[in-house]
């Protein structure tokens, strides 16, 4: 179930953290939450990872790739949607026996903020994430142009 209210007030702060409005402080320490909406968490979890939060700071957007930028741009506009999250749950935690494993030699794959899937077969890394397919977006897109 989705929590309309939360995700335009995520929308907005993803926005004006994208732009340079507030720093990742403001922007993390004002992000809703919701239990019964996965798509919050998600999108949270995802953007997480192009922050510090060891200091407080604004996002250098010409540090950001195009794809990082589309990224961010997809999540606002599915952070304005009533869609469901589909996709499978984010989870930034490291495993104890992926680190034995290192420990001992026997694991070099890399290490991601998205746990071990295979990078290439990701869906956390399509060009319509967190949306459920490319249509989907598209869907969302021309709504939005609508409105």
């Amino acid at each position: 179930m989705i929590n309309a209210h939360a995700r335009r007030l995520a929308s907005q702060l993803l926005a004006d953290f994208l732009e340079g409005k507030i720093t990742n402080d403001e922007y993390n320490d004002a992000f809703p939450s919701s239990p019964s909406d996965m798509g919050l968490d998600a999108v949270y979890r995802r953007i997480w990872a192009y922050y510090s939060d060891l200091h407080s700071h604004y996002l250098d957007r010409s540090e950001l790739s195009e794809e990082d930028i589309a990224l961010f741009q997809r999540c606002v506009e599915f952070l304005k949607t009533d869609l469901e999250y589909e996709g499978p749950p984010l989870s930034l935690r490291f495993p104890f026996s992926k680190m034995f494993r290192r420990l001992l030699g026997g694991d070099d794959a890399p290490e991601t903020v998205l746990g071990t899937a295979n990078l290439g077969a990701s869906a956390f890394f399509t060009s319509h994430w967190p949306f459920a397919s490319d249509a989907q977006y598209q869907q969302a897109l021309r709504t939005a142009r609508s409105e």
